[in-house]
């Protein structure tokens, strides 16, 4: 139902951009506002790096017998080791080790492995 022969559609639209252009207008306002009473701070004070702790290198940290009794203690509880590689061991889709390009799969691998059979 229209008041006053006023379609509602034109008139809540003319109201929303009223609305718009007040919101935007008290936007710039407050910008001009902040940009015109800030107030500088000064500069703080830097502070200074920490000076790097000298190490006498001619020194040992600790001492021969201080690493055997550590080792022994710590030895106990590591007794597996790993196993010393002489060669890096290729996956089978690594790119094989003659440069031709190929997966080691499809180039060398049957006859590495025939070599170490």
């Amino acid at each position: 139902m229209s008041v006053a022969q006023r379609d509602p559609l034109v008139e809540y639209k003319r109201q929303s951009y009223s609305m718009w252009q007040g919101m935007m207008d008290e936007i710039k306002t407050q910008a001009a506002y902040q940009l015109l009473t800030v107030q500088v701070a000064p500069r703080p004070q830097l502070m200074r790096r920490p000076q790097p702790i000298q190490l006498n290198m001619n020194k040992p940290l600790i001492n021969m017998q201080q690493m055997t009794t550590n080792a022994g203690a710590s030895g106990a509880s590591d007794s597996r080791q790993e196993p010393v590689r002489a060669q890096i061991k290729l996956g089978r889709n690594d790119p094989c080790w003659c440069g031709s390009g190929k997966k080691y799969k499809n180039c060398h691998l049957k006859e590495d492995q025939a070599k170490v059979k």
